[in-house]
């Protein structure tokens, strides 16, 4: 008898691999503090690293289902997840460095301005992990030209101003010290980012958060030191 299923079966139901079952543990969990899910992925991964390249992009597929269908919480859940395996494999980070670049990539391309805040705090993180990982060249030039866009949004956005300021500091902080640091920070790209760090260093806008546009104008005062742009 012909049932007429051209789905695999191993991709349905119960009958998913283990990897996959878990994964969808934690993207579907619909409480954020729950963490027990998550730490059982991280155990797994830590145990069974031949999967985690399968896991990664597979929590990106899930990442751009979710960006599609609006599913905001999951796409919280997802982003965190993939943050938490690169913290804690670090002998995998090659493996999930390139999917996690993807995904911030995915978010900063939406018009949403919590996604953007979220994709620039993710990567951040991510530039503060000191390890072997190569930088990607391709990868961090659009995250130049989105963090530079974001840096120069309106003074009614203070926190998408910190976001992309904060991103461009995080781009130039992985890649100091690295021979694509001329690459990305002396590059064309400066031509994006000095305006970037002139609006925000010498900006005279009202602002009612002395706090924010303090650490605002001393972020971009740290990144033209790092990057060795003495153009004040």
């Amino acid at each position: 008898m012909e049932l007429g299923c051209r789905v695999p079966c191993v991709l349905v139901g119960p009958c998913r691999p283990k990897w996959m079952r878990m994964v969808d543990n934690v993207t579907f969990n619909r409480d954020p503090t729950e963490t027990n899910n998550q730490n059982k992925l991280i155990h797994y991964c830590l145990h069974q690293p031949d999967k985690l390249d399968r896991i990664a992009k597979y929590l990106y597929k899930r990442l751009s289902q979710d960006v599609s269908r609006r599913y905001d919480l999951n796409m919280f859940i997802a982003i965190e997840c993939i943050n938490k395996l690169i913290q804690a494999c670090h002998g995998q980070r090659l493996v999930l460095a390139q999917v996690f670049l993807r995904m911030v990539h995915l978010l900063l391309q939406t018009n949403r301005v919590d996604l953007q805040i979220l994709a620039a705090k993710s990567f951040v993180e991510f530039s503060q992990i000191e390890d072997d990982v190569p930088n990607y060249l391709k990868e961090y030039n659009d995250l130049i030209d989105h963090f530079c866009s974001m840096a120069h949004n309106g003074t009614s956005r203070l926190l998408v101003r910190m976001a992309g300021i904060f991103g461009i500091q995080g781009v130039v902080r992985k890649t100091v010290g690295d021979q694509l640091h001329l690459d990305v920070v002396h590059g064309s790209n400066m031509d994006k980012i000095i305006p970037s760090l002139l609006l925000n260093i010498f900006s005279t806008a009202p602002c009612t958060r002395k706090d924010r546009c303090l650490s605002l104008r001393h972020a971009s005062i740290e990144i033209a030191s790092y990057a060795n742009c003495r153009f004040w």
